[in-house]
């Protein structure tokens, strides 16, 4: 059995709960007006910014570990390890 990272465990769940979010809010909308509930098929603007922060910062989060991923996988090692003329801190 391959062991996975837990990083790659946490990127599959954000990936997982950013699909079913989005697929949910669909769904709440489309119940709202089929009930009638609402006569407009929209969000509220409060909501809306909400949203789109979370969704956001999920999708910058996966960015990010996708990015890093890609480089660890090509061989780049300076992705994780200062270049050798890289100043150090002295006490």
């Amino acid at each position: 059995m391959r062991s996975f990272r837990p990083v790659d465990v946490v990127a599959l769940v954000l990936a997982i709960g950013l699909g079913v979010g989005i697929f949910l809010i669909g769904l709440a909308l489309v119940i709202n007006v089929l009930e009638g509930h609402n006569p407009t098929p929209t969000l509220g603007t409060n909501t809306t910014q909400v949203l789109i922060a979370v969704m956001g910062g999920l999708i910058g989060v996966l960015g990010s570990y996708l990015g890093y991923s890609l480089a660890l996988s090509s061989g780049h090692q300076h992705a994780t390890t200062p270049p050798a003329d890289w100043p150090t801190q002295t006490k």
